[in-house]
């Protein structure tokens, strides 16, 4: 089950532009696969290692309060999460193939920015 899990969100993924195969890499990690509590599996890439060589990102998160009050006052207020939210940052060229993880398909790398890692520099 957790290999069919593995390729299925390979494949979607893939297809959606948001992952590519590689052939040549300088860094690997590998997936890791959690069971959701409904009793199905999603999968996760293990990037310990890429965030111990990331610098910190120094950039503040603002308080939520200070967004809150900025929509007072207006008439229409919008939230939009695209499929797959998380997945519609477009990650620098130079940083994709440090997202490189191995299946038994292939090795791949992420093309958009996960919740998982650090800025990359």
């Amino acid at each position: 089950l957790k290999f069919k899990a593995i390729y299925e969100e390979v494949e979607k993924l893939v297809d959606a532009g948001i992952m590519k195969e590689v052939h040549y890499h300088s860094w690997l990690s590998k997936p890791v696969m959690m069971k959701k509590h409904h009793g199905s599996w999603r999968m996760c890439v293990d990037f310990k290692d890429l965030n111990k060589a990331c610098s910190k990102d120094g950039y503040p998160v603002p308080k939520i309060d200070w967004k809150v009050e900025s929509l007072c006052g207006y008439a229409f207020k919008c939230f939009l999460d695209a499929y797959n939210g998380y997945l519609q940052m477009k990650m620098a060229k130079e940083d994709e193939e440090k997202t490189t993880f191995i299946t038994s398909q292939g090795i791949f790398c992420y093309s958009k920015m996960l919740f998982e890692l650090k800025m990359l520099e």
